[in-house]
């Protein structure tokens, strides 16, 4: 593995400026909406550093890096912090709730994480895709590079050093942590710093916490996959019935003919594209967004909706009462939240618009993040 020690490129630039604080309200067929707009903070989109810009997993909080031609520095909500002779990519972090923050950072040859402002004791590396909070915040781990050995620095305090490791997963709770981790071939799954058994690969993708806070994850060995759950063999289905759940391929003869979603055991109908399986809080109702020839639209308990010019694939969520499904959508470069197939007020770019970027909050409220001009919002909605 190669330490990071990759800088950001400069580049993205965007709108005019817009006043704060107004309510709209969306009226017509279906559902009433009445938004209101809370200023965040401005975005200087002529120093901004290109896809530095990450959202606080509660959509109410932003931070990003900036710099010029000799130093870069990191402007979270809208505060800058200090320079330093660069921002090392994929190292960003925001706790949850946007209250923590955390990056890696380089002066000369040696690489550190910058923690709620302040450097931590330096090294030769930092793995891209850490450091990662717990789902509270309290808790902060990061992968690190040092005399060309890998460790977990979890809370501050460094693990077992490795060839290579990947970044960490948290459990719901915030009081376990586990990783990948290799040495020489094999590769082993470390739950808090205890090495689980070695096999010939692990699936990174696959390693998780479940609802009973055992560790799983998808093993092989000599070419057999194996689903672990708690360190011992399991069904890929236990302990969580979504995972029945799945897309397939449709062909005819040999030849591929599209997608369809198996859902309780019943196989959907074929479309071109899939994406963003989403499921109601009690799980009563199903929904995903597909694709046929140029038409985007919902699936939900296995009828389509409406037809869109573009859905972003996983925006997919319904409220809380899982009476209203919604999802990010575009029509040119105008970005809509959509509430049952009715777009809302335009914004220049809706945050996280590919991963979950809709919060919901009650039965009647919802939440996002959105840029206007050079303006950020954070936009909260009421279905009346």
């Amino acid at each position: 593995m190669i330490a990071n020690t990759t800088l950001f490129v400069r580049g993205l630039r965007w709108f005019a400026i817009l006043a704060a604080g107004s309510f709209i309200l969306v009226t017509g067929c279906g559902p009433r909406r009445q938004a209101t707009r809370t200023f965040l903070c401005r975005i200087d989109a002529g120093s901004m550093i290109q896809y530095s810009l990450i959202v606080s997993g509660d959509r109410r909080h932003l931070m990003y890096a900036e710099g010029d031609n000799k130093r870069q520095r990191m402007v979270v909500d809208g505060k800058a912090g200090p320079f330093y002779d660069g921002i090392l990519a994929r190292t960003l972090a925001l706790s949850r709730d946007g209250k923590r923050y955390a990056y890696g950072a380089g002066r000369g040859k040696r690489r550190f994480i910058v923690l709620d402002g302040v450097p931590q004791p330096p090294g030769d590396g930092i793995r891209e895709g850490t450091p990662v909070f717990s789902p509270d915040g309290g808790r902060i781990a990061w992968g690190e590079l040092r005399d060309l050995f890998w460790s977990m620095v979890v809370d501050g305090r460094e693990g077992w050093k490795f060839d290579e490791l990947w970044p960490p997963v948290f459990s719901s709770d915030g009081k376990h942590l586990a990783y990948i981790a290799r040495t020489g071939p094999k590769k082993a799954v470390v739950v808090d710093s205890i090495l689980q058994s070695q096999h010939d690969n692990v699936d990174e993708r696959s390693l998780a916490f479940g609802t009973d806070g055992r560790v799983t994850y998808r093993a092989i060995d000599k070419g057999i996959s194996c689903f672990i759950r708690g360190g011992r063999p399991a069904s890929p289905d236990s302990g969580n019935t979504h995972q029945r759940d799945r897309t397939e391929v449709r062909k005819v003869g040999s030849v591929t003919v599209g997608l369809s979603v198996v859902h309780d055991t019943i196989t959907g109908p074929v479309y071109n594209e899939i994406a963003g399986l989403a499921y109601s809080a009690d799980s009563a109702r199903f929904g995903y967004i597909a694709r046929t020839g140029a038409d985007w639209f919902a699936v939900i308990d296995g009828k389509p909706g409406k037809s869109h010019p573009f859905i972003f694939k996983n925006s997919l969520a319904f409220s809380a009462d899982g009476k209203h499904a919604l999802f990010a959508s575009k029509a040119g470069n105008t970005r809509f939240v959509v509430l049952d197939d009715r777009p809302g007020k335009g914004y220049d770019l809706i945050f996280a618009e590919d991963d979950r970027p809709v919060v919901v909050d009650s039965e009647q409220s919802f939440h996002y993040l959105a840029l206007k001009g050079d303006s950020v919002f954070v936009v909260e909605e009421r279905i009346r």
